[in-house]
């Protein structure tokens, strides 16, 4: 359980900083009001989407390899997550002040990270190793 923790934190953590690179380094300032939409577009809007479509592609292909141990509960819960990110998301550009910003995005991550967690399994037993050979 450890080592799922430790990998679905450093994987969010590095995707966040990679993603949100270019919105670091122009100040981060969630005041959107006097920047462009090109300007919004390319900072923030674009970065978030494309880390939320990985998210959804990495979600969809595990929920695919688990079709038959899929359970209603971890659908609910990837279903709530992305709802979370959804309204936190959209909430960080509207509030255009700079902790708000930053607590709807961190809320927004969190949901991913969450999704991310639910979504990937735990360690392989050797019984199962041997089971399935």
């Amino acid at each position: 359980m450890f080592k799922k923790i430790f990998y679905c934190f450093l994987w969010s953590v590095l995707l966040f900083f990679v993603t949100f690179y270019g919105f670091f380094c122009s100040g981060a300032n969630f005041v959107f009001e006097n920047e462009t939409f090109g300007d919004m577009f390319g900072l923030y809007l674009m970065p978030m989407v494309m880390a939320m479509a990985l998210y959804l592609l990495d979600v969809t292909y595990i929920i695919n390899l688990n079709k038959s141990n899929l359970n209603g509960k971890m659908v609910v819960r990837v279903l709530s997550a992305l709802l979370v990110f959804m309204v936190s998301f959209v909430l960080s550009m509207f509030v255009n002040k700079k902790c708000l910003g930053w607590v709807f995005l961190i809320i927004s991550w969190m949901s991913l990270s969450v999704m991310k967690f639910q979504t990937t399994e735990n360690e392989v037993n050797e019984y199962r190793k041997i089971s399935e050979e």
